[in-house]
């Protein structure tokens, strides 16, 4: 089975992944993304291939942080990932962490 660190460190990054490329479409370059804290829990153990899975927040929860970043130079966002066994839908890993941007 794969372990938790790297499971949480695939979790992370899934995030990050997805902050990092929705700031690029938005043309923000100025920021620097961090991971202020996260939560996890594995539910079902990973045997195998897994995917990295980042919900996009509702589009109200992104015009805020934009609005945030751009006003003060630093947003906080909470996104939730999920590990998935390769061809499966069942969640092995659940995480949700709080993403900052700043200048």
């Amino acid at each position: 089975t794969m372990f938790g660190g790297s499971l949480y460190c695939g979790a992370v990054l899934a995030g990050w992944g997805w902050l990092h490329l929705r700031l690029k479409e938005q043309g923000i370059d100025d920021g620097h993304i961090v991971i202020q804290e996260g939560q996890i829990s594995y539910p079902l153990p990973v045997t195998g291939d897994a995917v990295a899975i980042c919900a996009a927040p509702d589009d109200k929860v992104w015009n805020k942080f934009l609005a945030m970043y751009q006003r003060y130079g630093r947003a906080r966002l909470t996104l939730h990932t999920r590990v998935v066994n390769a061809g499966s839908a069942e969640d092995a890993v659940r995480f949700t962490g709080q993403y900052v941007l700043h200048r």
